[in-house]
């Protein structure tokens, strides 16, 4: 296995571990392909999956946004959607997208270099490391002083409280620059993993498969139009 393979199979593993905590919400929970993947454009929140008229021959099923009758009125006005709609919007999306695949690889090493590169952060996170360890090691040698000899208890207090302060300010900057870390590196995998998916086997068409491995959101808006966004397409 190549040091690229080996590096994209880690990462798919982060992958799959963002998207199961991203659908434990019970409002949103479901096998459904487009559970959790249909974001309401007014409010929001997600759109749920719901069967009218369930016990007739004119049974369907449709996509409506979970807060619009949240209560005992009437919330978002965003319109219900067809699974139909939302196969042929990504379909569209799709197609529109194909067309703009020429250069993809170039883009792609654009990406790597600025957007998803992480050096500098990897020498900020190995900076926090070293300060936190040098702040704990500082810590024990004052409790070890404490316990071994005559000192102010005010001023250890203070001197250990002062300690503290500073530990949990860099253990925070260390989990958030170790989160953007992770964040830029999940991004670039899944940039990597839509360039390959295309290129390898382009779908004419909506399929399960090819909406799980491309599309990060839809999201409806009031006039119902069905807006795909891929996971290789910068966030907000």
């Amino acid at each position: 296995m190549s040091p690229r393979t080996s590096e994209r199979s880690l990462l798919a593993g982060e992958q799959v571990q963002c998207e199961t905590e991203r659908r434990k919400n019970p409002s949103v929970r479901s096998d459904h392909p487009f559970a959790a993947k249909i974001r309401c454009g007014q409010c929001g929140g997600w759109y749920g999956r719901k069967t009218w008229h369930s016990t007739s021959k004119y049974s369907r099923r449709i996509w409506r946004c979970n807060n619009k009758y949240e209560g005992n009125k009437t919330g978002c006005t965003t319109p219900h959607v067809l699974e139909t709609q939302i196969e042929g919007a990504f379909a569209a999306a799709l197609t529109e997208r194909l067309g703009k695949l020429s250069g993809a690889g170039d883009v792609l090493e654009l990406l790597e270099a600025t957007t998803f590169n992480t050096d500098k952060l990897h020498v900020e996170l190995a900076a926090l490391d070293e300060q936190a360890e040098g702040l704990i090691a500082r810590m024990n040698t004052l409790i070890a002083q404490g316990a071994h000899a005559a000192i102010d208890p005010d001023q250890y207090d203070a001197d250990y409280a002062d300690l503290e302060r500073k530990y949990q300010k860099a253990d925070a900057k260390r989990i958030k620059t170790a989160e953007a870390i992770k964040n830029r590196e999940t991004r670039r995998h899944q940039a990597h993993q839509v360039c390959d998916y295309l290129q390898t086997q382009p779908p004419l068409a909506y399929t399960p498969e090819a909406w799980n491995t491309l599309v990060d959101e839809a999201v409806v808006s009031a006039d119902g139009a069905i807006e795909v966004r891929f996971k290789d397409e910068p966030h907000a």
